[in-house]
């Protein structure tokens, strides 16, 4: 009885097969993500140096903040920054932003 071997499969391959694993999920969870988050710096300046859009579902986006400070900079541009977003069409779904303080996932830069 000889056993065929059969080729190792890409993840490139994998996620084309089965598009609705929860892996191709994941995959495009980030891909997402990314986009959002290129919008976001391009479109925050400052702001976007110090927080950063951590998920984005069912037209809630969730914005992780280095500080309170940046999160109260946050709350006070929240009219500005919705207008401002919902042109994309990425987020034309945005009904409400959240946020919480995660300094641990920011570098904290020296002057």
């Amino acid at each position: 009885m000889t056993k065929k071997l059969s080729r190792e499969k890409r993840l490139v391959t994998i996620l084309q097969d089965d598009s609705e694993s929860l892996l191709a999920f994941i995959q495009a969870k980030v891909v997402q993500l990314n986009r959002l988050n290129q919008i976001w710096h391009t479109e925050m300046g400052s702001l976007g140096e110090h927080t950063r859009i951590a998920n984005f579902r069912e037209g809630h986006l969730i914005i992780e903040c280095a500080s309170a400070a940046w999160a109260t900079q946050l709350r006070y541009r929240l009219p500005t920054i919705t207008e401002q977003l919902i042109h994309y069409d990425a987020l034309r779904d945005l009904k409400q932003i959240e946020w919480n303080i995660q300094p641990h996932f920011h570098p904290i830069h020296s002057i």
